[in-house]
């Protein structure tokens, strides 16, 4: 990436004496560290660094400043020194434009919002390895990040963990939402690849303070698995009087891959493919639809992806409808369902009811998972006569999904005594085909990147592959491992080594009712080398 000076010198069009030329350059580079130094040292941290949009070779790290400022990234494998990367200030910065209320005075009438500026930085690390952990820290000015860590997405083959729950919604840090906390730790104690939250992150979407207390508590969490974000009815509010949406704020913190549309999406993670639905668009996820064409198409091409075998679909509103006092939201059960049911869906996950449930649907199992923190529902009376009951309870809790080759493995954990409240299985007869290339970039045998549990590799010299020790591309017999070796005394002269030793070592619309229990809604109806890319946002 060309520092500031680099860029400025770019642009330089004028031939001038050497002399000249250097006198020129050294009071360039003394104005442009003046700058970046007065800008750095005046823009405030506010949020992160968080992570978002993990693939098997990136990563988005996002932080938030009330001004532009420079960004420097150390990270590595084993040790934060290994690599560093700035970003120049505000070279990579979505700039937002805000209308900031006072948080007592946010809906007192006639309040006029404090207009003001919010910078995110979504810096793009590229090139790195394949299912591998590595350490990262941020610096800005004065500001120092603790030592975080990541994980970049595996091998189609290799198990992996990550956590789902929703709803969090309210608190402040003057009035902590104590159950939005607890969960948190819990799910930072497993520690996943990622988790999925579900929808409900805040109490109105459109106030930018009530992301505060979002971050306020899960900040920590989002800087070591990234979140995986589902847009829920409380994040689709608008406010005519100071231009601020949901959609813009979600814009503004969250990177999904997608810079249009970004409230629904898709990706591959090992051999699961997600869809993340907003069935708020009522119009995009109708039929004919824009979303509702993408929805088709995208899990289409999945069907037929040979890596994968299993696909989740997410959503906020669930097709069931156990709660008191609510009705099935009509654009989940006609519009987004029909679609996943006849495209193969092998698990649905989603919030909204404050409580955690399961049924099989059509022989697919759908999972509310809503107890992050928001005051709790009341079931229906008859709830364990409902068609395809399976599980009910009304607690906080998260749910830890284990992943491997042919099943998930569901865990419901109570968040404050931490037992199980329900778990469950989906077995598949078969693994799915094994992506081609080698995983196990370090070479060290520990992760194999075929599915079978013999090892077939492609080039391997030996029917079964004991290479404890010897991996060497050209047999120095030094430790010879072959059992079956018919040399005497192995010279490599005869070697029935063919190859030896593995070249390729594979070692718009509120759907809160009338009748929503929920006292504290507050919604509008009351309910190496590695390069780097530059931010994406607004």
């Amino acid at each position: 990436m060309k520092s500031a000076m680099a860029e400025l010198e770019g642009r330089s069009v004028l031939r001038m004496p050497k002399q000249l030329g250097v006198r020129v350059r050294m009071i360039l580079a003394a104005v442009v560290a003046l700058l970046l130094f007065a800008t750095t040292a005046s823009a405030e941290v506010l949020k992160g660094p968080y992570l978002q949009n993990v693939t098997t070779e990136s990563i988005t790290v996002c932080v938030e400043t009330d001004e532009p400022a420079m960004m420097t990234i150390a990270y590595g494998r084993d040790d934060i020194s290994e690599q560093s990367v700035s970003f120049n200030a505000g070279a990579y910065a979505a700039q937002t434009t805000m209308r900031l209320p006072e948080p007592d005075d946010k809906s007192a009438a006639g309040f006029d919002p404090q207009e003001t500026t919010r910078y995110i930085y979504k810096m793009r690390l590229e090139n790195l390895k394949r299912g591998k952990s590595y350490v990262y820290r941020v610096t800005s000015g004065e500001f120092e990040s603790a030592e975080k860590s990541f994980v970049t997405a595996p091998h189609n083959l290799t198990p992996y963990t990550f956590v789902a729950f929703g709803d969090s919604r309210n608190g402040s840090p003057e009035a902590p939402n104590l159950v939005h906390e607890q969960v948190t730790q819990r799910v930072h104690d497993v520690m996943p690849a990622f988790y999925l939250n579900t929808g409900d992150f805040v109490a109105s979407g459109e106030v930018y303070t009530d992301w505060d207390y979002h971050f306020y508590v899960e900040n920590d969490l989002m800087g070591d698995a990234p979140m995986v974000p589902v847009f829920g009815n409380h994040e689709q509010g608008s406010d005519l009087k100071s231009g601020m949406s949901g959609d813009l704020l979600w814009a503004h913190y969250f990177d999904t891959g997608k810079d249009e549309d970004p409230t629904w999406f898709s990706f591959d993670y090992g051999n699961v493919h997600f869809i993340v639905i907003d069935v708020n668009k009522s119009v995009a996820i109708s039929p004919l639809g824009a979303e509702y064409e993408w929805l088709k198409a995208d899990i289409a091409a999945a069907k037929a992806n040979p890596y994968t075998n299993f696909i989740i679909g997410t959503f906020h509103q669930p097709v069931l409808g156990w709660k008191v006092d609510r009705t099935p939201d009509i654009r989940s059960k006609f519009f987004a369902w029909p679609v996943l049911r006849d495209g193969g869906v092998d698990l649905v996950l989603t919030g909204h009811d404050h409580f955690y449930a399961r049924a099989e649907i059509d022989g697919v199992p759908h999972v509310i998972t809503a107890g992050g923190g928001a005051g709790l529902y009341d079931f229906i009376d008859d709830v364990e006569d409902q068609p395809g009951f399976k599980a009910a309870s009304k607690v906080h809790h998260y749910t830890v999904l284990d992943v491997s080759p042919k099943m998930i493995e569901l865990t419901a954990y109570d968040a404050e005594s931490n037992a199980v409240i329900d778990s469950f299985t989906i077995e598949k007869d078969a693994a799915p085909e094994a992506l081609p290339g080698d995983d196990d970039d370090d070479d060290d045998d520990t992760v194999d990147d075929d599915d079978d549990t013999a090892d077939d590799d492609t080039v391997d010299d030996d029917t079964v592959d004991d290479d404890t020790v010897d991996d060497d591309t050209v047999d120095d017999d030094t430790v010879d491992d072959d059992v079956a070796d018919d040399d005497t005394a192995d010279d490599d002269a005869s070697d029935d080594d063919v190859m030896d030793d593995d070249i390729s070592d594979d070692d718009s619309t509120d759907d809160d009712d009338v009748g929503d229990d929920d006292v504290s809604d507050d919604d509008v109806d009351s309910d190496d080398d590695d390069d780097v890319g530059g931010g994406c946002g607004l």
